[in-house]
């Protein structure tokens, strides 16, 4: 499987999933077999995503991410994509093409991913 913990000198780029996200993005990028960590999350923290991953930086991984990305996207309207940029803009991923979404990402600085509607009725 992907799952793997990265050594502290391997750049990797922080995902943020919120709870309705995080199974269906991990199958991707286990299928993808990206390499990732999940990074502890503290307790009595208010914030939006429940679970960061990071996956390791390489040539290989922006094709693969950007893949997964627009899969994660096709399945549900209600999926969202937010990409963080190291310049600092804020680009959502919904409605770009895989070569559009593998430039930005080249350049991104963390994502986060959100389900808007659980798959629970």
């Amino acid at each position: 499987m992907g799952s793997d913990f990265l050594s502290t000198d391997m750049e990797s780029l922080p995902i943020h999933l919120s709870k309705d996200s995080f199974r269906p993005f991990l199958a991707l990028i286990n299928e993808h077999n990206m390499r990732y960590s999940m990074l502890a999350q503290r307790s009595g923290m208010q914030i939006t995503a429940t679970t960061v991953i990071e996956v390791l930086l390489s040539p290989y991984m922006w094709g693969a991410l950007s893949t997964v990305i627009v899969a994660f996207l096709k399945f549900r309207n209600s999926r969202k994509v937010i990409i963080t940029t190291i310049d600092g803009h804020v680009i959502h991923a919904e409605g770009l093409n895989q070569e559009e979404l593998e430039g930005i990402l080249k350049r991104a600085k963390s994502l986060a991913l959100i389900e808007t509607k659980s798959d629970e009725i």
